[in-house]
């Protein structure tokens, strides 16, 4: 064993310090940062490790490196029968994949985990690029570097399948793919998970195959059971590609949704918007409003603020920035570039030149940079993205000036209030006029005009009922629309119009806008091919992670519940196709050499559908079989007895064309009679 890994690390080292350079290579290009090119950050450099840039090195660079070390170390061994020779030592055929896959697998975790550990410690240090660092950013090449090392043992996997390389043999190949889309997932515990069970597929398939020579039916059953998932992962992924390809070559009618809005006269329509574009517009008393040139645009339609009443959390990708921080484009010419930091709860600003940190800015002031805790922190809300237009905290709203350096308190709390949202209303016709503030609280609705009075609306709904209200300035006041999170479908939108002063002038009950989503013969195949097993993993992740806390995983719980009753069809559906499948299974199953695996492939193919039909068929020897000369039954031609009647092969016909003369009763010895 030792001599094998020596050997192994002999052979590929130097393949791993080539992969290694160009990562470094890669990785150095991407983060490359010209203080006197500002569009540089446009691309998005500051992101550092999680820079669409630095993605793209680990994405598609980690994989090449498993794939091309996996085929380098199985398929030079495979030439010229170099195999036999190799296992034709004092070692088990497992010993001899651990002996070549712990050394790949070393190899290519230094290849790829030193540049980006290397990368994070050189952005970690101070003075090496403008923007904060967070050790979480390393989260999603981490995820990368598992799925490359899903493609490394597939590589290994693949050589040694007995089969066709356009057939059984790729598809471990194609289940990594599965892997890597599971790494886009935008929950890190999810995706995780998803990586994690591919990967143990994978290399508990590959050792198992190697200690079977390739052949199945030899493989222990939790090889088996690996191998059958892996082909699963790659039946999925095919039928996921079919489905693209589908979609392309006949592409179906775009979704179409109806919305309330305000024209620009300031009357309440309802429009209809087809693929991001104006169908047609229809006023409450169902008149239709033709556009003034050939289609409606946005000028057509005053401009919206948003106020949320019910605490709302943003979806965060644990491949982006923004759920560490993000930053604040200020003025061009300022020598600094401000962030909004979450872990700190405040603006930190760094130096374009010198690339260090400058100071920080949070609710009491600014202060430098040895001093942090003098400026304070931000108790953001739950429904506040940190920007330095406006900033809504627990206890009220700062309005921060970063090229000044300071901060004003806009907004306090009155007695038993809450704070629920802020927001800008925006003047359209100007974006360099002086801005006025839109902030929701428990009980009012309050109005900051720049050159004017505050102005408070009561809340005339319930804000239980309600997830938040778009708030239109007209030239008559204020136009209000309540609405539901995504219309619930039971109660509609509340019409509130308020004047100048901030009184309700009227309030009406709109009807609920009923969304017509057509589904096509697609969808409903789809959702039907949708096995139990995939539901129930789906289920188990939500409920896993929901119970443990993840905020991740808090809006998909939310949708999924109020989604309960339209599930429960496809539920049934999927039911029905799995009992379908694991019916006509039993057909193949009859054979003797399934003897004592039909309760277990019948359970799988129920589960699994017409996924787990395939990957039955696919995962599965199906030798020639003939009619036996003793019973006249089907039997396999790769067994010495029928495994009907237990009779051998007859002795070939003394035709002049045997090779082996047959002997005398006499010649023949007394234990061979």
């Amino acid at each position: 064993m030792k001599a094998l890994f020596w050997k192994e690390f002999r052979e590929n080292l130097k393949w791993a310090i080539l992969a290694m350079g160009i990562i470094i290579a890669a990785m150095a290009y991407s983060l490359r940062y010209n203080p006197n090119e500002f569009y540089s950050f446009q691309r998005e450099v500051w992101q550092g490790l999680q820079s669409s840039q630095f993605l793209m090195v680990t994405v598609f660079g980690f994989p090449v490196v498993g794939l091309a070390l996996g085929f380098l170390q199985i398929l030079t061994e495979l030439r010229r029968d170099q195999w036999a020779f190799l296992v034709h030592r004092p070692v088990t055929r497992k010993q001899v994949f651990w002996g070549k896959a712990i050394p790949g697998g070393i190899l290519y975790l230094l290849a790829t985990g030193i540049p980006l550990a290397g990368t994070a410690w050189w952005l970690a240090t101070p003075g090496n690029m403008p923007a904060p660092f967070d050790i979480r950013q390393l989260l999603p090449g981490t995820v990368d570097l598992l799925t490359g090392l899903c493609f490394y043992f597939a590589a290994l996997l693949s050589g040694i399948i007995q089969g066709p390389w356009y057939g059984r043999r790729a598809l471990p190949l194609v289940a990594t793919c599965f892997a890597a889309t599971c790494a886009k997932v935008y929950s890190f515990p999810m995706a995780t998970s998803g990586v994690a069970l591919v990967l143990i597929c994978i290399l508990l398939a590959a050792a198992a195959t190697h200690g079977a020579a390739g052949i199945f039916r030899r493989t222990s059953g939790i090889g088996r059971a690996a191998l059958v998932l892996t082909y699963l992962f790659a039946i999925n992924v095919l039928l996921g590609w079919f489905w693209v390809g589908w979609d392309i070559v006949f592409p179906g009618k775009p979704y179409s949704y109806k919305d309330y809005a305000l024209f620009k006269t300031g009357e309440v329509v309802v429009t209809t918007r087809e693929a991001n574009w104006y169908k047609n517009v229809v006023t409450l008393d169902g008149r239709e409003i033709k556009p003034e040139k050939s289609s409606f645009d946005w000028q057509d339609f005053l401009n919206a603020s948003y106020l949320y009443l019910k605490p709302y959390t943003y979806y965060s990708n644990y491949r982006e920035t923004q759920r560490l921080f993000n930053q604040i484009y200020t003025n061009s010419s300022s020598p600094y570039l401000w962030y909004y930091v979450r872990s700190v709860g405040s603006f930190q600003a760094f130096s374009m030149i010198g690339k260090s940190c400058h100071g920080f800015l949070g609710p009491d002031g600014f202060a430098p940079e040895n001093d942090p805790a003098k400026a304070g922190s931000f108790q953001l809300l739950r429904s506040s993205y940190g920007t330095d237009d406006i900033v809504a905290t627990e206890d009220g709203v700062y309005l921060p000036d970063l090229n000044a350096e300071t901060i004003k308190k806009i907004f306090s709390l009155g007695p038993d209030e809450k704070m629920r949202s802020a927001t800008i209303i925006y003047n359209r016709s100007n974006n360099d006029a002086p801005k006025d503030y839109a902030i929701a609280t428990s009980r009012f609705i309050y109005i900051l005009p720049h050159d004017g009075p505050r102005i408070q609306i009561p809340i005339s709904v319930d804000p239980e009922k309600f997830q938040g209200l778009e708030l239109y300035r007209t030239s008559e006041g204020y136009t209000l629309i309540y609405s539901t999170w995504w219309g619930d479908g039971k109660i509609g939108p509340e019409l509130v119009k308020v004047s100048p002063q901030g009184a309700i002038v009227s309030q009406t009950s709109l009807p609920q806008l009923r969304q017509t989503y057509e589904r096509t013969w697609r969808m409903w195949v789809s959702d039907a091919l949708n096995p139990l097993g995939a539901r129930l993993w789906n289920q188990a992740n939500i409920w896993a992670f929901h119970g443990l806390g993840f905020s991740d995983s808090t809006p998909i719980w939310t949708w999924k519940a109020k989604d309960r009753n339209k599930a429960l069809i496809y539920w049934m559906v999927a039911t029905i196709v799995g009992l379908v499948c694991a019916g006509a299974v039993q057909v193949p199953l009859r054979r003797t050499e399934f003897k004592g695996q039909r309760l277990g492939w019948t359970l799988f193919v129920f589960f699994f559908s017409l996924g787990g039909l395939l990957a039955f068929w696919i995962a599965n020897d199906w030798p020639r079989r003939i009619a036996c000369p003793a019973c006249g039954r089907k039997r396999s031609v790769e067994r010495e007895t029928c495994e009907h009647c237990g009779a051998g092969w007859p002795a070939p016909k003394q035709d002049g064309t045997e090779i082996w003369e047959g002997l005398t009763e006499e010649a023949t010895p007394p234990a061979a009679r």
